[in-house]
């Protein structure tokens, strides 16, 4: 396992014992094919918990006008497989990432696996220190960057009605690819593109998810794709 060094530098955490670290880091493909376990799940559930009440605590806070339904899509793009992944790269988690050789030929499952492996040292984190100590290391990756963009909150709204402006139709309907068991299940969402040709977003561990990010994906090369139509 590499140094923990550098990563504990980017998280603003020295870990008391590295073991948890290691753990957090330790895919459960890993074990089955025979490496050193323990593997990442139990902490994994810990840190997925913990992320989505810090964040829903913080937009409560932040959008103290709002009602409940516009706080939901907020909460959901934060924790969505897209903005996981940015942080998870952006602290280089691939590279210590112990993953088993299967898994690791699989991109959606590899980005899967990236996003569980940050919420996995989150819940490290609340186990190595406390809750306040995992709370601070999310301040700093994703709360003090948080993007509340419209596009992120409410691409499928926009494409919707889009798609009704200019067909004078209902938008069609979704179709979605899912893989893995049914209490780990992996997401992607298909949608059409004004010329009839389709686009797919991005893994994600909810439907959701997939289709924000398949209808985000939509959006972007909509003015292109219209123009050709």
């Amino acid at each position: 396992m590499s140094d923990l060094a550098p990563l504990e530098a980017k998280l603003g955490y020295t870990f008391k014992n590295p073991k948890l670290a290691h753990r957090a880091l330790t895919h459960k493909s890993w074990v089955e094919e025979g490496g050193e376990g323990p593997h990442q799940e139990r902490l994994e559930f810990l840190g997925d918990a913990f992320l989505g009440y810090v964040i829903a605590q913080h937009l409560f806070d932040i959008c103290a006008e709002d009602a409940a339904d516009p706080l939901t899509p907020k909460r959901a793009a934060q924790v969505e497989g897209a903005n996981l992944k940015r942080v998870a790269e952006s602290l280089g988690l691939e590279a210590l990432l112990r993953v088993g050789v299967e898994a690791g030929k699989d991109l959606g499952l590899n980005n899967r696996a990236m996003e569980d492996t940050l919420e996995a040292l989150f819940g490290a984190i609340m186990t190595d220190g406390s809750a306040t100590d995992a709370r601070g290391v999310i301040q700093r990756l994703l709360l003090n960057n948080l993007d509340l963009s419209t596009e992120s909150r409410h691409s499928t709204s926009v494409y919707n009605e889009r798609w009704s402006k200019q067909f004078r139709e209902a938008p069609p309907e979704i179709e979605y690819r899912v893989e893995g068991p049914e209490n780990s299940r992996t997401y992607w969402a298909t949608v059409k593109l004004p010329s009839g040709k389709t686009v797919e977003g991005e893994a994600s561990r909810s439907k959701g998810g997939a289709r924000q990010s398949a209808h985000a994906a939509a959006l972007r090369k909509w003015p292109s794709v219209a123009a050709e139509a």
